[in-house]
């Protein structure tokens, strides 16, 4: 094993994937009209402690559409979901802990830029993107459903240390540009 080959292949990739991240959000922007059309969007509202909503390509509606249709899954047309989104999103959320945040309108942009990617809205208004996110709600959801007074206790206390800040997810995958 060579140490200094293994030090600089770290570098390299490590250079090659923050240079990756740091240009995702202008990326993601620039290739806005490049994402397939929205067809449907799926919501998934059978686990309380979060909401999924996945933008159905038109490519992948047929084969969508033929899946059973279980309770608490909706599948809308993207028109009718973008104009009751707000009143969507907000159906999953018990309890909202970031008021300030547009977070209709960045989970639109999140859908129209990754379709076919799942994205969570938590039952405290938070963005989970990952399974660490999913399972960060899960756990809050739980502590709060025991005892308010524990999870005020436990809840992260700054954005820096929240994992479904939806300003910590839509800045990850978004940049400021969801923003305008």
């Amino acid at each position: 094993m060579n140490l200094l080959f293994d030090k600089t292949l770290l570098i390299v990739l490590g250079i090659v994937a923050l240079s990756l991240f740091s240009l995702r959000p202008s990326l993601a922007f620039a290739a806005k009209t490049d994402a397939p059309p929205i067809e449907l969007v799926m919501i998934d509202a059978r686990q309380p402690a979060y909401t999924v909503l996945i933008g159905i390509p038109r490519e992948n509606v047929e084969q969508v559409e033929k899946q059973a249709k279980e309770d608490g899954v909706t599948l809308l047309s993207w028109k009718a979901f973008e104009t009751d989104a707000e009143t969507l999103i907000g159906k999953g959320i018990s309890k909202n802990e970031y008021p300030e945040i547009a977070l209709a309108k960045g989970i639109i942009v999140l859908l129209k830029l990754y379709p076919a990617m799942p994205f969570g809205v938590t039952w405290n208004g938070g963005v989970a993107v990952t399974y660490s996110d999913y399972k960060h709600a899960e756990k809050l959801y739980d502590v709060h459903h025991k005892s308010a007074d524990e999870y005020e206790q436990k809840k992260p206390k700054d954005r820096a240390s929240d994992p479904i800040h939806p300003e910590n997810q839509f800045g990850a995958l978004l940049g400021d540009e969801w923003r305008k």
